[in-house]
């Protein structure tokens, strides 16, 4: 929103910020100046919806990192006569760097 004001009173300035003008111009009005105020407001928002697209694909990115890193757990735990074997995964953010896995072995007893 751009104002352009009659009077050249500070306060008007004021009101027209709070009132959401994103330019307050007092007359007598410069063409030049609204011009290049125009095109500064437009390319702050070019760069506010490029930063809104950029932040979109590294969430998607993450979601994506997620994914990858849920497909890395066992989906089972295995089960052994005895024994409770529990396992618990959550990223504190959206990945980790912690993975387990969990599976039996055979043994044997040498001597």
């Amino acid at each position: 929103m751009i104002v352009i004001s009659a009077s050249n009173s500070l306060q008007s300035v004021v009101k027209g910020i709070q009132l959401g003008a994103e330019i307050t111009f007092l007359k007598p009005l410069s063409p030049p100046l609204l011009h290049a105020r125009i095109s500064s407001s437009l390319e702050k928002k070019r760069l506010r919806d490029l930063e809104q697209l950029y932040l979109k694909s590294l969430e998607r990115e993450l979601e994506i990192a997620s994914e990858i890193q849920m497909g890395f757990l066992p989906s089972e735990l295995p089960t052994v006569a005895g024994w409770k074997i529990a396992a618990y995964f959550k990223a504190a953010r959206e990945v980790a760097g912690d993975f387990y896995d969990a599976f039996l072995l055979q043994t044997e007893i040498l001597f």
